[in-house]
């Protein structure tokens, strides 16, 4: 995350502070129809019938055989209750569709996306759309993979949807966290170090006004100026966890924490608020920062190793959140990444640095394939930070997510 226009430096290194239907039986018969006392008039009606067939059998045989219409099964209502929004940061488009050293250079072997993204792209991605998908069982979608439509990736799970791009001109993070959150642009952040009121109120700012209450959200970050973009009227009340707490360790750049510590503050957490029956997060927001800073430090390999391990991170935090009722089945998953990063030897900076402008997306919403429909019908419109913060809100609150466009 570099800080601002031919700023190439890493956080570290610059001055930013910082969710029994019963079948009838096919053979009971409906009260009423032919009661056993029938009228005069009804065995009338039956002599003139049996009288006009009495010659076709076939018709006779016909009618007794014929089973009454079976009841139809209404299926269970699908239902988005929780969100979970995770950001990685600094993972380039390159390595999230393709995999390690894209560009054949001499770090090392090429490695697939699988490997460095076992549960996401193994486990996740084996629920997403391809050319064989039961449109019913599609549970994940994939968007901002400009190498598929290049012909590259030709093998990669989802549909051919159109580009993600960020939503401003900058190529670093707290822009772009801004937005995302936000769910509209955030004109006044313009850096890293922006420290002032949001012209817009947040995603966070509008599940509040919408009835929400503040221990309903949480938003966790491995960096600290995060806190800053959360919301327009400060101060807060929802859960707020940025930055290097008490007995985290001390990592090797500024203003961010591990993202070990980061995961084990975010299970414990949700832990306490089972073992306290607080019910579920409405909106969780988590976002994971070493990727970006072994990037800046120039270790491709540790910039390797961080996105597998928060692959498994978001894997441990998925299973648990899906072995809980409260999040089964009702909770909508957006992953993404707050920026892209250069080609070649420039693979280390962002900023106003072609690729930096390009961004990935993936959603997952078990159980909910037509809910997921409806969403990615937004994203196919506008792929952005804006439009995914606005998602999120939409998929919260039980709106029309078609609207998400409109930002």
């Amino acid at each position: 995350m570099i800080q601002n226009a031919g700023d190439l430096r890493p956080k570290s290194m610059s001055t930013k502070e910082s969710y029994n239907n019963s079948t009838v039986n096919a053979g009971v018969r409906r009260r009423g129809a032919f009661s056993p006392r029938w009228p005069l008039a009804g065995a009338g009606l039956l002599a003139i019938l049996l009288y006009m067939y009495a010659g076709d059998s076939h018709f006779v045989k016909t009618v007794a055989q014929t089973p009454a219409p079976a009841a139809k099964q209404d299926a269970a209502p699908e239902t988005t209750e929780n969100v979970v929004m995770i950001v990685l940061d600094g993972v380039r488009t390159e390595e999230f569709f393709i995999g390690a050293n894209p560009y054949a250079s001499k770090r090392g072997p090429a490695q697939a996306k699988e490997k460095l993204f076992p549960f996401l792209w193994g486990e996740l991605g084996a629920r997403a759309q391809s050319a064989h998908s039961d449109s019913a069982k599609i549970e994940t979608r994939f968007f901002g993979d400009r190498f598929r439509r290049r012909g590259r990736n030709r093998d990669a799970a989802g549909p051919k949807d159109g580009l993600c791009r960020i939503d401003n001109n900058y190529g670093i993070s707290l822009p772009a966290y801004a937005d995302l959150l936000g769910g509209v642009r955030q004109p006044t952040v313009r850096s890293n170090t922006f420290q002032g009121r949001l012209p817009h109120p947040t995603v966070l700012d509008r599940l509040l006004e919408h009835g929400f209450v503040g221990s309903e959200l949480a938003v966790f970050s491995s960096w600290k100026h995060i806190a800053s973009v959360v919301s327009a009227t400060p101060p807060v009340d929802f859960h707020v966890n940025t930055g290097r707490q008490s007995g985290d360790r001390r990592p090797r750049w500024k203003d961010a924490r591990y993202d070990r510590d980061l995961h084990k503050a975010v299970m414990g957490y949700l832990g306490e608020r089972t073992d306290r029956g607080a019910g579920p997060l409405r909106f969780l927001f988590v976002a994971y920062n070493d990727s970006d800073e072994w990037a800046h430090i120039g270790n491709y390999g540790r910039y390797l190793n961080a996105m597998r391990r928060q692959d498994a991170y978001i894997r441990e935090l998925y299973g648990y959140l899906e072995s809980q009722p409260d999040y089964r089945a009702k909770t909508l998953y957006i992953i993404t990444t707050d920026h892209g990063r250069g080609r070649g030897r420039h693979w280390k900076s962002h900023g106003r640095i072609p690729g930096s402008q390009y961004i990935w997306a993936m959603i997952h919403a078990p159980g909910q394939s037509a809910r997921l429909t409806s969403l990615a019908r937004a994203l196919g419109e506008r792929c952005s930070h804006t439009t995914l913060g606005d998602l999120a809100y939409a998929a919260a609150t039980g709106e029309d997510p078609d609207l998400a466009a409109n930002y």
